[in-house]
Formats: structure tokens, sequence, C-alpha cells
């Protein structure tokens, strides 16, 4: 096997339950974010002003934004799942940041959560 063979190949197995967990939650924060995007900042343009829609708007984006960190931290655990710990930990981090914007109908958040906290204690 060569080098570059070995760079690619993964050295360990990773949280199964964690990284579903994981992958869940961000596509849930995603899809409310993309929702806030596209439908509710129109909506209350329209119905209220254009304040509080473009306010829903930068809200969206910032949805999007975690949901694919969370994601891609998620899938980061399938490539190098000896640093479980640091990317459950990004994982939590990221999935209460998006809490705060009650990301993910709250369920997406609390599945992040839960996904990050299974990575860290999980030993693969």
């Amino acid at each position: 096997m060569t080098t570059q063979q070995a760079a690619y190949k993964t050295t360990g197995s990773y949280s199964r339950a964690g990284f579903y967990l994981s992958v869940i939650g961000g596509i849930i924060i995603i899809l409310q974010g993309l929702i806030a995007i596209f439908f509710s900042s129109i909506y209350y343009a329209i119905i209220l002003s254009i304040g509080v829609g473009i306010s829903i708007l930068f809200l969206g984006i910032m949805l999007v934004i975690l949901g694919l960190i969370v994601h891609t931290s998620a899938y980061s655990l399938t490539q190098r799942p000896e640093q479980h710990v640091i990317i459950g930990a990004s994982i939590i981090v990221f999935s209460t940041l998006a809490l705060v914007l009650g990301g993910g109908y709250i369920i997406g958040s609390v599945m992040g959560i839960i996904g990050g906290i299974v990575t860290i204690v999980s030993r693969g």
C-alpha cells in the first residue's frame, strides 16, 4: 500500500449512532433555514414589513450555514474516526448555536447535541 492510499484509508470505526443523529439533525436544521429563506422571509416581508423579512432571511442563512457545519462535521467523523472527541465537540457547539436560533424546530439541534455527545463518549 502506498502512502497516498494510506492517507485515504480510515483507521478505525466510528460511532454510527452519533453519526446518524448528527446527520439527521444537520439536515433538519438546513431544512428550517431553507424554509425561512424561501417562504417565511417573503411572507413576513409582505405581511409585516421589509425589515422583518430581511431579518428572517438572515436567520435562515445562519441556520443553513450552521446546519452545513453540523452535517459536514458528522461526515468528517467517517473520514477521521480517531478525532471523534474534537468532531463531537464541534457538533455540540454548532448544534447549540443553532438551538439559540431555533434550529431545526428544536428537535434538529437536540439530535445534533445528542449525536455529538454519543460521538465523544464512543470508543469506536
